[in-house]
């Protein structure tokens, strides 16, 4: 379902009569690293607020000050390119401290994925810039 970024996905939710008592499953893949910091936290605020059992996996972009100098370059060539077809990179995140607010908001479960884990389960690769999490409240 389609949130544009004026609403909050729990105002989203209430207008497509969504059952709120029922566990649900989030796939938000190539979204966070194109929203504020504050968006993004506010829309997995809003899922840890879902029924228990109900969960998220997301990638994001990981804080260029997390980033060795290969992936600093590569991350300049991302956003150069993302750019060009007018799009940005709005945010990027400490792994560490993305876990710690995670389990603040109240998701009990919390598995970083970084870049091999995706290609060893799915055949996906990530580069080092780039990482995914499932979380579950």
């Amino acid at each position: 379902m389609p949130c544009p970024s004026a609403h909050t996905l729990t105002e989203e939710l209430e207008q497509a009569s969504f059952d709120a008592t029922s566990p649900t499953h989030f796939s938000w893949l190539g979204v966070s690293m194109h929203l504020k910091p504050d968006e993004v936290m506010r829309t997995l605020s809003d899922v840890a607020n879902c029924a228990p059992g109900s969960s998220i996996v997301f990638d994001y972009c990981v804080h260029r000050n997390h980033l060795d100098e290969q992936d600093r370059a590569e991350l300049d060539l991302v956003a150069a390119s993302l750019a060009a077809q007018g799009k940005h990179l709005h945010s990027g995140f400490d792994p560490q401290r993305l876990e710690h607010m995670l389990r603040h908001y109240g998701f009990r479960e919390v598995e970083h994925l970084g870049p091999d884990a995706p290609h060893a389960r799915y055949g996906a690769r990530l580069s080092g810039i780039f990482h995914m999490v499932r979380a579950t409240v």
